[in-house]
């Protein structure tokens, strides 16, 4: 899909960041996801929102101009140990925000790979993986619109032990939301665009590499297939 295009074109660089509001809503699943299980396609092709499917896994989204698309590209030593990496870059995000807004640093980990506040989600990740490549996504809440969600999103196949069966509305919040952010999501999205490349990469310079010359190709023809789209066409 575009999201993940933007950061694949730039697999060249040694550290991409990519950060933005969504302009319109889109619904995303995850590589393996079953988009008639996970997504109301009927609501989505009534109301003219797009589904696509991202190269990372996880579980579906609604992304629109509440919540921050976040996308980092860079090259890592392992082939593998996602655990590992999912840890060190939501740790550095987290911190990342605590930077920029003192109250975020009350965020953790929780689930496989959630960013949570009190028990509830505030934001949903994602990994890519093509050897030393990594492709990490982060869809950060700034306010959630609980109709939008309930109406597109089922109730998810699969969900982490700490979701314990509660619906969207008992489950998600967004940091303005919560009161850890303060500014519009317009001014603190500008705010990260300015600051996240510099501040992450120096946070996970331990774990980064060079960018491999000879796994360009395959990347490159990966962002060219990954436009997959099933309603609004």
């Amino acid at each position: 899909m575009w999201i993940d295009n933007q950061i694949l074109f730039r697999s060249h660089e040694a550290f991409a960041t990519n950060i933005f509001l969504p302009v319109t809503p889109i619904a995303v699943v995850g590589a393996s996801n079953d988009p008639e299980r996970e997504v109301n396609l009927e609501y989505c092709k009534s109301h003219n929102i797009p589904v696509a499917r991202r190269a990372g896994g996880g579980g579906a989204v609604i992304l629109y101009p509440g919540c921050i698309v976040f996308s980092l590209g860079t090259w890592v030593q392992d082939h593998f140990n996602n655990s590992k990496y999912f840890s060190r870059i939501n740790t550095s995000l987290i911190n990342f925000l605590s930077a920029l807004e003192s109250k975020c640093a009350e965020l953790s980990q929780d689930g496989i790979s959630d960013i949570v506040w009190q028990g509830k989600k505030i934001a949903g990740t994602s990994i890519f993986r093509s050897r030393n490549y990594l492709l990490y996504q982060a869809s950060i809440l700034l306010t959630v619109d609980q109709t939008l969600i309930k109406n597109v999103l089922p109730h998810p196949s699969r969900e982490p032990a700490y979701r314990a069966g509660k619906s969207h509305e008992k489950f998600l919040t967004g940091l303005i939301d919560a009161g850890l952010v303060t500014t519009r999501p317009e001014e603190f999205v500008v705010q990260m665009q300015k600051k996240a490349s510099h501040f992450l990469r120096t946070e996970l310079r331990d774990l980064l590499i060079e960018p491999e010359k000879d796994q360009l190709p395959n990347l490159y023809a990966r962002a060219q297939k990954n436009n997959t789209i099933f309603t609004n066409e």
